[in-house]
Order: structure tokens, then sequence, then C-alpha cells
């Protein structure tokens, strides 16, 4: 069966129910980095990604199944931890909801496990032929994806700064952390030019941003701004974090609506799929 026959009946069966579960987890969390939106972005991703490697990779419904799966809860953990570690507790997390809602697991589950569990670990492998491209591969490429644009930015600035990294140190960490997620990407993705160009053009929103960082006022009060966010207002969306920003700065506000432009694109896929 072709791809797009298989997904709508499979995402019409766990989209919504999924993005319920995973907001369950951050209901008294604010981490908008991370949150339900994040794994809903995430999963437009791996969607985007599966499109791409059909039909000359074939895939069945139980893979696909485990994907959205593993796209839907491969962060909750961060609802316990911010630790780089919390691929752990999302895999308990999806257990839990599976035998506390006592839901029948697909075929393959634990490949789904496998993918929550690992899909932070970033000692990448290189030159992986297309047709060996696991759930894991995509959903890890997918949560990469999700870290470039303005969104990105923002994404990084709140991970890092829970993290106790200096607003002196983000440029780098974070420079170093994206370029690695594009050569992953490319490593897997080179035989598609387009979308390897549309993905590196993200990039460049997030790399200039945090290149300019230390020597740039505006950008270096963008981010204050976050930080004080983060400790006074705990914001529980992105744009919140940047909330107290000059709203007649045209540099601000410039970026504030190129932040919302693009979780409008998603927002305008959510709002299609429940009409």
């Amino acid at each position: 069966m072709k791809l797009e026959e298989l997904l709508p009946p499979i995402e019409k069966k766990w989209e919504n129910k999924l993005l319920e579960a995973s907001g369950k987890c951050f209901k008294n969390v604010h981490l908008p980095s991370h949150d339900h939106w994040h794994h809903y972005r995430v999963w437009k991703y791996a969607k985007e990604l599966l499109k791409r490697l059909s039909p000359a990779k074939e895939f069945t419904p139980d893979e696909i199944t485990n994907l959205i799966i593993a796209a839907f809860f491969h962060d909750t953990g961060m609802s316990v931890t911010n630790d780089e570690s919390h691929g752990k507790e999302s895999k308990q997390i999806c257990q839990q909801f599976f035998n506390n809602n006592q839901i029948q697991v697909p075929e393959n589950f634990n490949s789904a496990l496998e993918a929550i569990e690992h899909h932070d670990d970033k000692a990448y492998p290189e030159n992986i032929p297309d047709r060996d491209i696991s759930i894991n591969t995509i959903l890890s490429v997918a949560d990469d994806l999700d870290a470039f644009g303005y969104i990105g930015i923002l994404r990084y600035a709140e991970i890092y700064l829970l993290r106790k990294i200096s607003i002196s140190e983000i440029s780098n960490k974070v420079i170093s952390n994206a370029e690695r997620r594009l050569k992953h990407f490319k490593n897997h993705f080179n035989a598609f030019p387009d979308l390897v160009e549309k993905h590196h053009e993200r990039l460049d929103i997030l790399i200039q941003f945090y290149k300019n960082l230390n020597n740039n006022e505006e950008n270096q009060k963008l981010i204050e701004q976050v930080n004080k966010n983060i400790a006074e207002t705990c914001p529980d969306n992105l744009t919140g974090l940047i909330n107290g920003l000059d709203k007649n700065n045209s540099t601000f506000s410039k970026f504030r609506n190129n932040v919302n432009k693009e979780l409008a694109s998603f927002e305008n896929n959510f709002n299609e799929l429940i009409e």
C-alpha cells in the first residue's frame, strides 16, 4: 500500500489521542521548548521525511504507527527532568500510557520505545543508506529539524538557560550543536537537495542570531528577557518567553512576527486535522 494511503487512517486513529497524552504530561510544567506542541511539530517533520523516502523505501503500517507514537512521547520525560538522559523517563511514560489505558500496542512496539529512549543520543552514525533508515533515525532527524529557525532560537535559549549555561556561553554551544544536527540530517537525506536547502536556510537563521549574540545588544536583550521570563512568569508558550520586550522596537517586533509565522504554519495543519 502506498504511503499516502497508509498515513491518513493512522493519523486519524492516533494523532489527537497522542497529542492529548503528551499535553497532559506538561499540564503543570512550564516548558514551551519541549511541550506537546514541540512533539506535534516533530511528527510533522517526521511525516515530511517519510514522504521523501517513499516509495524508494516502503513503510509498513506498524512502522508508521510506532513512529507517530515515538514522536509524541520522545520528550515527555522533560516534564520530569531537563537532563540530557530524559529519554529513559520518556520511555517509561509511554509504557505507562499504554498500560494504564489498556491500549493494545502495535507490532514491534519495542522499536518505538527504543527510538524514544535514544532519540537524543548525538553520537550520530554516518553514511547509512536510505533503505536502512530506521524509525529511530527518522525521529532523531525530525527532532533536530525543530531546533532550527526562529522557533529554534527560543527553544535553545530556554533549555540551555534552564541547564544553567550562561548567556555568554550559549552562542558557541548552540552553533556547535546545531551544525552537528544539520550534518546528521544531510548524511541521511542528501539525495533530496531541495529539502536540504530548505532546512539549511532555517539553520542559517539560527546560526546568524547566535553568532551575533555576544556583540549585538538587541540579541542579548532578547535572551536576557527569556531568562527573566523563565524565572518570573513561567511562560506556557514560546512567544511568552519574549513577553516584555519593547513593542516599539522594530527588531523585536520582527522577531516576534517571524516566530508567530513559523508557529502558524503548524497551527494551520492542526486546524485542518480537527475540522
